[in-house]
């Protein structure tokens, strides 16, 4: 069986395996800065997901119909006097 048959993905997490187990556990410093660049990559990666936002609203609108769309402001805080317990 060969790299080549087994994949990227199997070849990813050789190296993060072997980057986790060589860098951050043992003393390569190749081998950890390898481990912090491919971390790095995973979390930008998330950060920076690109994609579709579900559909929360669709209707088709008719010449001369509208809808406004607005935001809500949260309700304010009720503060109870310090001292009073709940009833």
């Amino acid at each position: 069986m060969s790299w080549r048959s087994l994949g990227p993905t199997a070849l990813k997490q050789t190296v993060r395996t072997n980057a986790l187990r060589r860098g951050l556990l043992g003393s390569s410093r190749p081998w950890l800065v390898v481990f912090a660049v491919l971390r790095i990559a995973k979390w930008s990666s998330k950060i920076t997901k690109r994609g579709e936002a579900p559909i929360a609203f669709r209707q088709t609108l008719s010449p001369g119909q509208s809808f406004v769309i607005t935001h809500l402001e949260a309700p304010a805080e009720v503060t109870k006097p310090k001292g009073v317990s709940p009833a």
